[in-house]
Protein backbone atom coordinates (compact mmCIF):
# COMPACT_ATOMS: atom_id res chain seq x y z
CA UNK A 1 0.00 0.00 0.00
CA UNK A 2 2.86 2.33 0.91
CA UNK A 3 4.44 2.00 -2.53
CA UNK A 4 1.27 3.46 -4.09
CA UNK A 5 1.17 6.43 -1.72
CA UNK A 6 4.46 7.96 -2.86
CA UNK A 7 3.43 8.48 -6.53
CA UNK A 8 0.05 9.84 -5.40
CA UNK A 9 1.71 12.32 -3.04
CA UNK A 10 4.12 13.41 -5.78
CA UNK A 11 1.30 14.01 -8.27
CA UNK A 12 -0.71 16.03 -5.74
CA UNK A 13 2.37 18.07 -4.74
CA UNK A 14 3.28 18.87 -8.36
CA UNK A 15 -0.32 19.85 -9.06
CA UNK A 16 -0.39 22.23 -6.08
CA UNK A 17 2.92 23.81 -7.08
CA UNK A 18 1.67 24.40 -10.63
CA UNK A 19 -1.55 25.89 -9.29
CA UNK A 20 0.30 28.29 -6.99
CA UNK A 21 3.23 29.29 -9.21
CA UNK A 22 2.58 28.17 -12.79
CA UNK A 23 -0.64 29.97 -13.56
CA UNK A 24 -1.01 33.63 -14.60
CA UNK A 25 -1.33 36.05 -11.70
CA UNK A 26 -4.13 38.49 -11.07
CA UNK A 27 -6.19 37.71 -14.17
CA UNK A 28 -9.14 40.08 -14.26
CA UNK A 29 -12.44 38.36 -15.14
CA UNK A 30 -13.91 39.43 -18.46
CA UNK A 31 -17.09 38.53 -20.34
CA UNK A 32 -15.13 35.61 -21.77
CA UNK A 33 -15.44 33.94 -18.37
CA UNK A 34 -19.16 33.53 -18.92
CA UNK A 35 -20.47 30.01 -19.24
CA UNK A 36 -22.02 29.66 -22.67
CA UNK A 37 -24.54 27.03 -23.58
CA UNK A 38 -24.56 26.49 -27.32
CA UNK A 39 -27.56 24.64 -28.68
CA UNK A 40 -26.14 22.55 -31.50
CA UNK A 41 -28.83 20.18 -32.71
CA UNK A 42 -27.86 19.85 -36.37
CA UNK A 43 -25.63 21.27 -39.10
CA UNK A 44 -27.79 24.36 -39.54
CA UNK A 45 -27.61 25.42 -35.89
CA UNK A 46 -23.90 24.68 -35.89
CA UNK A 47 -23.35 27.07 -38.80
CA UNK A 48 -25.65 29.73 -37.37
CA UNK A 49 -23.75 29.70 -34.07
CA UNK A 50 -20.23 29.29 -35.41
CA UNK A 51 -20.45 32.19 -37.87
CA UNK A 52 -20.98 34.93 -35.23
CA UNK A 53 -18.54 33.18 -32.92
CA UNK A 54 -15.87 33.34 -35.63
CA UNK A 55 -16.82 36.94 -36.45
CA UNK A 56 -16.20 38.00 -32.87
CA UNK A 57 -12.74 36.43 -33.02
CA UNK A 58 -12.02 38.26 -36.29
CA UNK A 59 -13.24 41.61 -34.92
CA UNK A 60 -11.24 41.45 -31.68
CA UNK A 61 -8.15 40.12 -33.45
CA UNK A 62 -8.35 43.03 -35.90
CA UNK A 63 -8.25 45.48 -32.99
CA UNK A 64 -5.11 43.87 -31.56
CA UNK A 65 -3.49 43.51 -34.98
CA UNK A 66 -3.80 47.24 -35.55
CA UNK A 67 -2.28 48.18 -32.20
CA UNK A 68 0.16 45.59 -30.88
CA UNK A 69 3.91 45.89 -31.30
CA UNK A 70 4.43 42.25 -30.27
CA UNK A 71 5.51 40.36 -33.39
CA UNK A 72 4.29 36.98 -32.10
CA UNK A 73 0.89 38.33 -31.17
CA UNK A 74 0.67 40.16 -34.48
CA UNK A 75 1.35 36.92 -36.35
CA UNK A 76 -1.24 35.10 -34.24
CA UNK A 77 -3.96 37.69 -34.90
CA UNK A 78 -3.17 37.68 -38.63
CA UNK A 79 -3.73 33.91 -38.59
CA UNK A 80 -7.05 34.22 -36.76
CA UNK A 81 -8.32 36.90 -39.14
CA UNK A 82 -7.21 35.02 -42.26
CA UNK A 83 -8.39 31.54 -41.28
CA UNK A 84 -11.67 32.46 -39.64
CA UNK A 85 -12.69 34.99 -42.30
CA UNK A 86 -12.27 32.25 -44.90
CA UNK A 87 -14.31 29.82 -42.79
CA UNK A 88 -17.06 32.42 -42.29
CA UNK A 89 -17.40 32.84 -46.05
CA UNK A 90 -17.53 29.07 -46.50
CA UNK A 91 -20.16 28.55 -43.80
CA UNK A 92 -22.36 31.31 -45.19
CA UNK A 93 -22.19 29.64 -48.61
CA UNK A 94 -23.25 26.32 -47.06
CA UNK A 95 -26.23 27.93 -45.33
CA UNK A 96 -27.35 29.37 -48.63
CA UNK A 97 -26.77 26.33 -50.82
CA UNK A 98 -27.96 23.66 -48.37
CA UNK A 99 -30.79 25.46 -46.58
CA UNK A 100 -31.61 28.40 -48.90
CA UNK A 101 -30.93 30.70 -45.95
CA UNK A 102 -28.93 33.88 -46.31
CA UNK A 103 -27.09 34.45 -43.06
CA UNK A 104 -28.21 37.39 -40.93
CA UNK A 105 -26.52 38.38 -37.66
CA UNK A 106 -27.68 36.27 -34.75
CA UNK A 107 -29.38 38.62 -32.27
CA UNK A 108 -29.25 35.94 -29.58
CA UNK A 109 -25.48 35.65 -29.71
CA UNK A 110 -23.85 36.82 -26.47
CA UNK A 111 -20.31 38.21 -26.87
CA UNK A 112 -17.63 36.18 -25.13
CA UNK A 113 -14.86 38.75 -25.49
CA UNK A 114 -14.37 42.02 -23.62
CA UNK A 115 -14.69 45.36 -25.39
CA UNK A 116 -10.99 45.86 -26.13
CA UNK A 117 -11.36 49.59 -26.78
CA UNK A 118 -11.77 49.98 -23.01
CA UNK A 119 -8.19 48.81 -22.45
CA UNK A 120 -4.79 49.83 -23.77
CA UNK A 121 -1.23 48.60 -24.20
CA UNK A 122 -0.22 45.38 -22.43
CA UNK A 123 -3.47 45.23 -20.48
CA UNK A 124 -5.44 45.21 -23.73
CA UNK A 125 -3.26 42.38 -25.03
CA UNK A 126 -3.66 40.40 -21.80
CA UNK A 127 -7.45 40.74 -21.84
CA UNK A 128 -7.52 39.62 -25.48
CA UNK A 129 -5.27 36.60 -24.91
CA UNK A 130 -7.15 35.49 -21.80
CA UNK A 131 -10.48 35.95 -23.57
CA UNK A 132 -9.34 34.10 -26.66
CA UNK A 133 -8.48 31.02 -24.60
CA UNK A 134 -12.07 30.70 -23.44
CA UNK A 135 -13.40 31.77 -26.84
CA UNK A 136 -11.48 28.93 -28.46
CA UNK A 137 -12.83 26.54 -25.83
CA UNK A 138 -16.34 27.54 -26.89
CA UNK A 139 -15.59 26.83 -30.54
CA UNK A 140 -14.08 23.46 -29.67
CA UNK A 141 -17.16 22.61 -27.63
CA UNK A 142 -19.42 23.33 -30.61
CA UNK A 143 -17.16 21.46 -33.03
CA UNK A 144 -17.07 18.37 -30.85
CA UNK A 145 -20.86 18.47 -30.50
CA UNK A 146 -21.51 18.55 -34.24
CA UNK A 147 -19.15 15.61 -34.76
CA UNK A 148 -21.46 13.48 -32.60
CA UNK A 149 -24.38 14.23 -34.95
CA UNK A 150 -23.01 12.52 -38.06
CA UNK A 151 -22.62 15.67 -40.19
CA UNK A 152 -21.84 15.73 -43.89
CA UNK A 153 -18.18 15.48 -44.83
CA UNK A 154 -17.67 19.24 -45.33
CA UNK A 155 -18.92 20.09 -41.84
CA UNK A 156 -16.99 17.22 -40.31
CA UNK A 157 -13.80 18.54 -41.89
CA UNK A 158 -14.25 22.13 -40.70
CA UNK A 159 -15.10 20.91 -37.19
CA UNK A 160 -11.97 18.76 -37.08
CA UNK A 161 -9.89 21.69 -38.37
CA UNK A 162 -11.28 23.96 -35.65
CA UNK A 163 -10.52 21.43 -32.92
CA UNK A 164 -6.98 20.74 -34.17
CA UNK A 165 -5.99 24.37 -34.71
CA UNK A 166 -7.60 25.88 -31.66
CA UNK A 167 -6.46 23.26 -29.17
CA UNK A 168 -2.88 24.02 -30.25
CA UNK A 169 -3.51 27.75 -30.04
CA UNK A 170 -4.93 27.45 -26.52
CA UNK A 171 -1.63 25.92 -25.39
CA UNK A 172 0.26 28.79 -27.03
CA UNK A 173 -1.99 31.44 -25.48
CA UNK A 174 -1.84 29.91 -22.01
CA UNK A 175 1.94 29.97 -22.27
CA UNK A 176 1.83 33.67 -23.15
CA UNK A 177 -0.34 34.42 -20.13
CA UNK A 178 2.57 33.17 -18.02
CA UNK A 179 5.55 34.39 -20.07
CA UNK A 180 4.23 37.73 -21.36
CA UNK A 181 1.38 38.87 -19.13
CA UNK A 182 1.65 37.33 -15.67
CA UNK A 183 2.90 40.63 -14.24
CA UNK A 184 0.35 42.81 -16.04
CA UNK A 185 -1.98 43.85 -13.25
CA UNK A 186 -3.91 46.74 -14.73
CA UNK A 187 -1.42 49.59 -14.57
CA UNK A 188 -1.94 50.32 -18.28
CA UNK A 189 -5.68 49.84 -18.54
CA UNK A 190 -8.11 52.57 -19.36
CA UNK A 191 -11.10 53.28 -17.14
CA UNK A 192 -13.63 50.56 -17.70
CA UNK A 193 -16.61 48.84 -16.16
CA UNK A 194 -16.97 45.35 -17.55
CA UNK A 195 -20.34 43.74 -16.92
CA UNK A 196 -20.57 39.99 -16.50
CA UNK A 197 -23.87 38.64 -17.80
Amino acid sequence: MRKFLIPIILVVTIGLLFYMFGRPKDITPTPSSMVHSFTITDEKTFLENMIPHHQEAVDTSTVILSQTQDSELKQFTQGVVGTQTKEIVQMKEWLLSWYLVEYTPNSNYEPMMANLTEFKNKEQERVYVEGMVRHHQGAIEMAKKILTLNPRIEVKQIAQDIISAQESEIILLQGWLVSKYSEVKGEDKATHDIQIH
